[in-house]
């Protein structure tokens, strides 16, 4: 069985570590295509009518900002990423090792940013 789950607006940011590799994700048939809107997201929201153009609230400031830095941002699991009711009540730190195996193997998350990762993809907020 797969599972498919949506991203969370609720993040949760690694604050060090390396950098997103694009080529190391699942699904390397998206690479160039991600890398793509990865650009384009960064140069859109570099932009001074940025909100205007991604349609969201200038509360979601830090947000549009760490747009910019994709490329050199800390990146992390995205099961460690996403947080918020849906990924809370998941809680995968709590389940036993063969549990969380098979939650690696059979959940997928799909971000418009990176199209299908999974749960052990490291990307950038």
């Amino acid at each position: 069985m797969l599972i498919v789950l949506p991203p969370s607006e609720s993040k949760t940011p690694a604050q060090t570590g390396k950098s997103m590799d694009h080529t190391s994700l699942s699904l390397p048939e998206l690479t160039e295509a991600r890398a793509q809107v990865a650009a384009a997201l960064a140069t859109t929201s570099r932009r001074a009518e940025a909100f205007e153009i991604l349609k969201v609230s200038t509360n979601l400031g830090d947000e549009v900002r760490r747009n910019t830095v994709l490329d050199t941002a800390p990146a992390t699991s995205a099961a460690r990423l996403y947080s918020g009711v849906l990924f809370d009540a998941l809680d995968l730190p709590s389940v036993d090792t063969a549990s969380r195996r098979r939650a690696t193997r059979q959940i997928r998350i799909v971000s418009a940013l990176y199209g299908v990762v999974r749960l052990t993809d490291k990307v950038a907020p």
